[in-house]
């Protein structure tokens, strides 16, 4: 009886249901199939007694008309009439049921073209008074050649038949074949579907087992975490909690009823409007996670510190139906937190003395050190009036003053970094001044060490950069003095650039020497507050340990970075970047006459004594610059102030090239190229660089220039050596037009 109420049996049944089911509608769909067979049997039938009946019918009217003529009886008479006409519909009839079978239809048309004759004679006979009956040749004529083409209809209709007899037991047989091999694969089907049914029980089974074994291990993982869980239904506003949570907060599991109000009752009253704010938040969707830290009451009455972490499911609109999550006991964590936040702030409360007494040291100490700086000012201004004893002690006074005015700076400026008291400039400066005046500073310790120093800035010479020169200028001396300090042979390599970091632009010093070298287990310490590689180098090198910390805080004061790469052994490589952003570099003005001197360079030794240029320029002061630059180039010139002079000037004189000024009063620059053109053309000349000079600097105006027939572009204010550099592109090394 249990086999019958469990799932096996319902499983089964509903299996067995599906095979049958499957069995009825292919009987069905052959039953169709048998069936059409039949109905075309009985249309065979039906044809060859349609066509007896015709012939037996023809008979009647052949008796009936004689008849009447041996009578004169006029019953006969109208029998024969109604005759024909149930003849004729016959014959229509047969026609139309057999219309899909041409063949039959032509013998059958054929039989009524024999009838139609016969009903003609037969007509004839009637309507003649000296008929004689005897003589009834025509009409078994006729009678005998519907017996043919009706004999001949019959026997094709009955070997017909026959075929359709044998058919149809073919597919009786075929059909019962068919429907016996279905049923046999019905059963195996019913077998199979059975067998996984059996596999599919036996895998829930499993499956429910080790759900269960899940359901286990996790309740001793969240015990062992010290995690509690519960499970909030928003619509009846049912609450689960799992045994560790209840217990967790002191209450015995099977005597506590979980309901929201009292979970809310437990909390502190500081964190009761937080907590409601946060869930509400979170239900709302305006929180991408629930995670809240909060205080609840223990059953002993002190509080705890509870994190609480938890996610929504949510309906097809987007509304929370339940939440399920974590408690977790964190007031270890807690008191922990609390000390360490006191402790940070006696720590920062000590460096801030710390801070303030080195400033104050630093301040203290410099007043006698001006005084000492002083008079070994003096003496060595007066070292010639002293012997080679005394000026030996007068160095090493001065040379210990500078080293103590570097450690006094570096004392303060720490001191300033670590209470926030920096400030930096932002002014533009020329990048090139920078580090002409590092190699000034710079190229003296590196020659006595008999060093070789060498700094690579041609890329950014000529620019200019907005920042705090100062404060770069001393991290820059700082690496340098560095690399001098611990490299006793070899040389020192210093490498400005621009570089793309990330999609930003930087500007980056590399400082390379072949000094020493740095252990890897040590380079967390160079940027460390009076620390250094390792004690050795303390005693053999001296130094603080201030230098690098201050350039790395001073480098991301200034939105920068300052990274060391180091082999011992090997040399080091620290790197400045400082980011340019919208600190644009541009050429400076005053660096023209160095820039000016290589391009007039450049210029002379392409320029000949018989090539000429032509300045169209209406405003005088510029064509004072303009002359002064062709004088300084070497290139003979004419000038024009109008576009009506520069044309005429340009039909006696062929030049080598135009500076062609596109505002003019008479006639404009672009006026004045068009024309020019033209009479190139005209004349076969070559066409005559013509360089336009606007005081308009937009897309449109360049176009306008190029459409014009201008060779190339410049704006004012005109700056003279991009000028050049377009006169060296365009200036022609021999003499190609006619003068």
């Amino acid at each position: 009886m249990d086999f019958f109420r469990s799932r096996n049996f319902f499983s089964s049944v509903f299996a067995l249901v599906v095979c049958l089911i499957g069995a009825a509608a292919f009987a069905t769909y052959k039953q169709n199939e048998f069936k059409e067979a039949g109905n075309l049997l009985d249309h065979t039938h039906t044809a060859i007694f349609e066509v007896q009946d015709i012939s037996s019918q023809i008979l009647s009217l052949i008796a009936l008309q004689r008849g009447y003529l041996l009578t004169q009886n006029e019953i006969f008479n109208q029998q024969y009439i109604g005759k024909q006409a149930e003849i004729s519909q016959a014959f229509e009839q047969l026609i139309a049921k057999e219309e899909n079978n041409a063949v039959n239809v032509s013998k059958i048309i054929e039989l009524q073209s024999y009838y139609i004759n016969l009903v003609e004679v037969l007509d004839s006979r009637i309507a003649d008074p000296d008929v004689d009956l005897t003589n009834t040749e025509s009409i078994e004529t006729l009678k005998d050649q519907i017996r043919t083409v009706r004999n001949k209809f019959l026997d094709e209709k009955y070997a017909e038949l026959n075929e359709k007899l044998i058919s149809l037991g073919s597919l009786q047989k075929r059909l019962i074949a068919e429907l016996l091999f279905f049923i046999f694969i019905t059963g195996l089907i019913f077998i199979v579907l059975n067998y996984f049914l059996y596999r599919l029980r036996r895998q829930n089974r499993l499956i429910g087992k080790d759900l269960y074994n899940s359901e286990e291990r996790l309740q001793y993982a969240m015990l062992a975490a010290g995690e509690g869980v519960f499970d909030w239904d928003i619509k009846t506003n049912y609450i689960y909690c799992s045994q560790y949570l209840v217990e967790m907060l002191g209450y015995n599991y099977a005597e506590f009823s979980p309901s929201r109000s009292a979970l809310q009752g437990m909390l502190h009253p500081d964190d009761k409007d937080k907590v409601r704010n946060h869930t509400a938040k979170y239900i709302n969707d305006e929180l991408p996670e629930y995670s809240i830290e909060f205080r609840m009451r223990h059953s002993s009455g002190h509080y705890m510190w509870i994190n609480a972490r938890a996610f929504a499911i949510r309906d097809e609109n987007a509304q929370a139906v339940r939440i399920i999550g974590t408690y977790r006991d964190i007031t270890d964590h807690k008191k922990l937190e609390q000390n360490l936040e006191q402790d940070a702030i006696r720590a920062e409360q000590d460096s801030a003395a710390k801070s303030d007494f080195l400033a104050h040291m630093s301040h203290e100490i410099r007043t006698p050190l001006t005084a000492i700086s002083g008079i070994s000012e003096i003496l060595q201004k007066k070292a010639d009036s002293f012997d080679e004893r005394q000026k030996e002690l007068i160095n090493t006074l001065t040379t210990s003053t500078k080293a103590l005015k570097g450690l006094v700076n570096d004392i303060l400026d720490f001191s300033k970094i670590e209470k926030g008291e920096v400030e930096l400039e932002n002014k533009p400066f020329l990048l090139g001044n920078l580090i002409s005046e590092i190699i000034s500073i710079m190229s003296v310790p590196a020659n006595e060490k008999g060093l070789n120093f060498k700094i690579i800035y041609d890329d950014v010479k000529y620019f200019e950069y907005l920042g705090d020169e100062n404060r770069i200028k001393q991290i820059l001396i700082n690496l340098i003095g560095n690399a001098i300090k611990f490299t006793d042979e070899g040389m020192i390599t210093v490498m400005v650039s621009l570089d793309m970091i990330k999609k930003e632009k930087y500007l980056s010093f590399s400082v390379q020497d072949t000094g020493i070298g740095i252990e890897n287990n040590m380079l967390d310490f160079v940027f460390k507050e009076f620390k250094q590689g390792d004690s050795s180098v303390s005693r053999k090198y001296g130094g603080t340990g201030l230098g690098l910390p201050i350039s790395k805080k001073l480098a991301e004061l200034m939105d920068g970075d300052l990274q060391v790469v180091s082999r011992k052994g090997l040399g080091s490589t620290f790197t400045l970047y400082l980011p340019v952003e919208e600190r644009l570099m541009q050429l400076i003005d005053q660096d023209d006459l160095q820039i000016a001197s290589t391009l007039n360079d450049k210029l002379s030794s392409v320029i000949q004594a018989q090539q000429c240029a032509l300045i169209v320029e209406d405003y005088e002061g510029n064509i004072v610059i303009l002359s002064y630059m062709m004088e300084e180039i070497g290139l003979q010139y004419d000038v024009a102030r109008t576009g009506i002079e520069a044309l005429e000037l340009w039909k006696r004189k062929r030049y080598d090239i135009v500076l062609m000024d596109v505002q003019m009063p008479e006639m404009d620059g672009l006026t004045a190229t068009s024309e020019i053109r033209a009479m190139e053309k005209e004349n076969n000349f070559e066409d005559t660089p013509i360089i336009g000079m606007t005081a308009h600097a937009l897309v449109e105006d360049k176009n306008k220039c190029i459409e014009s027939g201008m060779t190339d572009y410049i704006s004012k204010p005109i700056h003279t050596d991009i000028l050049k550099e377009k006169i060296f592109k365009y200036i022609h090394t021999d003499q190609k037009h006619s003068k």
